[in-house]
């Protein structure tokens, strides 16, 4: 009698975790929507896509239903795709996260598009924190805020590795968030998104903060402040971003702050926005802001008044261990400081036509290719090792702090820059890639290079080497080779990796990734 009892209790524990092992439901083999696989989902299970384009009832506006569950494509975004079909007179989107869902709710491996609402075009979280990762959120509208993605009542997300392109909004053209909330928005390509008013990029509304790093903000543009980045009564972390092209005719191209914002603003590269007659063509503090920056390079930016940098009424800007070079504007080519009440801290910085302050420069920072945005320095720029003197706040290689978003490495034997002509290349096309190798050595040394291509499907393709060349001592050379890329080649996100070996101590892999078309 107690055998059986023992194995009647086996079999139920055994039926037990058999029915709570995660399980992986298939769309559309297994179920013809995607909502329709959502429903019978439990928590921790998959809906796995397969390619396609999929629309209309049960392929859009989908919910998750406060269940922590992963929904994503088997074969990536560039052939799976969420068409939402929304319009103003018959609205939808791709998904809503409005019950509580946590980071654990993922979205991955789509493109989402076409989506029209009132707010977040494409994914709009309220009171919810999901994950979005490895989507192509494009062409989506909102008729208020986030023309990509919007985010409020205390949601955080977590916004990865997602090409946001071409949506648009009144403000938040990309991104919108507001309400006490700690967001994570990394290693994203937002670009050419549009907002009427502010924020065409990412607009941050108040109280919200969390993390805005590692990602291009391109080629935004709209109508008020903040083409990259509006920050109104708001205080995120801006950290290790490209923001460039980018169009606030309202001041601020580039960044935007006002209304007792204080973001940290550190290791970015703000180049070639525009501000229009404005001030603050890369950044414009106003109304009692105070953010503070340091590490980050200022250069190509114009506007009206303070190409670099603009600040009035009652704002406490602070700048350290950056560069201020090349800006344009009217008057007050790099910084400009109104007559209500604002002052700025300027420390340990490379200011065209100098600034006061501890530790300022005047020198030519000897950037690498500024025509192709590329802002890196060149041995011996008079940059490398000029910043905060702290022991403390050395760089990762163990020298004086430099100045500017990128610290130059004086640890390898040789420096290996990549720098690509453009970040899209059309089937049938060419890519051309400026090779830059820095010796600083006395003597000539002799490395091989190998480079190769990561294809959308994750294959690679060598299209260089392994070759060997021998560099002088105390000399820098520069190449350029040009690649044809195929008629046929698919559409996607291409992946450029080059490595010197052969020498004590090799830089570290140069990579940079580029879109077809």
């Amino acid at each position: 009698m107690k055998t059986v009892a023992t194995l009647v209790c086996a079999a139920a524990v055994l039926s037990l975790c058999a029915s709570a092992w995660p399980a992986i439901l298939y769309v559309p083999s297994q179920y013809s929507t995607i909502q329709g696989a959502i429903n019978a989902c439990s928590v921790g299970d998959t809906v796995m896509v397969a390619p396609g384009t999929y629309t209309g009832s049960g392929n859009r506006d989908l919910d998750f239903g406060g269940k922590d569950i992963c929904v994503m494509s088997s074969n990536g975004p560039w052939v799976t795709v969420i068409d939402s079909q929304g319009s103003s007179s018959n609205p939808h989107r791709g998904f809503i996260f409005q019950n509580s869902e946590t980071p654990s709710a993922t979205v991955q491996g789509f493109t989402i598009q076409n989506g029209w609402a009132g707010d977040g075009g494409a994914v709009s979280c309220q009171n919810s924190s999901p994950t979005i990762t490895g989507n192509v959120i494009q062409g989506n509208t909102a008729q208020y805020i986030g023309g990509g993605i919007s985010f409020l009542g205390g949601s955080s997300p977590v916004i990865t590795g997602n090409f946001i392109l071409a949506n648009g909004a009144n403000a938040g053209g990309g991104i919108y968030g507001q309400d006490p909330s700690t967001p994570t928005v990394s290693g994203n390509l937002i670009e050419a998104n549009a907002a009427a008013q502010d924020g065409s990029g990412i607009a941050f509304g108040p109280l919200c903060g969390g993390t805005i790093s590692g990602n291009t903000i391109r080629g935004n543009a709209g109508g008020g402040m903040g083409g990259g980045i509006a920050c109104y009564a708001s205080f995120p972390s801006i950290v290790g971003n490209k923001i460039d092209l980018n169009s606030g005719p309202m001041g601020g191209g580039g960044i935007a702050c006002w209304y007792f914002s204080s973001p940290t603003i550190d290791s970015n590269t703000i180049v070639g926005n525009v501000a229009g007659s404005n001030p603050g063509g890369g950044i414009w503090c106003w109304q009692w802001s105070s953010p503070t920056m340091d590490r980050n390079t200022f250069s190509g930016n114009f506007a009206g008044n303070g190409g670099a940098i603009g600040c009035d009424m009652g704002c406490t800007p602070t700048v350290r261990n950056s560069i201020l070079w090349a800006n344009v504007s009217t008057t007050n080519p790099e910084i400009y400081v109104g007559p209500n009440s604002s002052t700025i801290t300027v420390d340990y910085t490379d200011v065209q036509g100098g600034w006061p302050g501890t530790g300022n420069i005047n020198a030519d920072p000897k950037f690498l290719l500024p025509p192709q945005l590329d802002f890196r320095l060149l041995w011996p720029s008079p940059c490398i090792d000029a910043g905060d003197p702290t022991p403390s706040l050395n760089d990762p290689d163990g020298t004086r702090r430099d100045m500017g978003a990128h610290y130059f490495d004086q640890g390898p034997t040789l420096t290996l820059y990549l720098t690509p002509s453009s970040s899209h290349v059309t089937p049938g096309g060419q890519l051309r890639v400026r090779y830059t190798v820095i010796n600083r050595n006395a003597g000539p040394v002799t490395f091989s290079v190998v480079s190769n291509v990561v294809l959308p499907n994750g294959n690679t393709l060598n299209v260089l080497g392994p070759s060997s060349y021998t560099i002088p001592g105390n000399v820098t050379v520069q190449r350029t080779l040009t690649h044809n890329a195929p008629a046929a080649a698919p559409v996607g996100h291409y992946q450029y990796q080059s490595s010197i070996t052969g020498i004590l101590s090799p830089p570290p892999m140069q990579v940079f990734g580029f879109l077809v078309p």
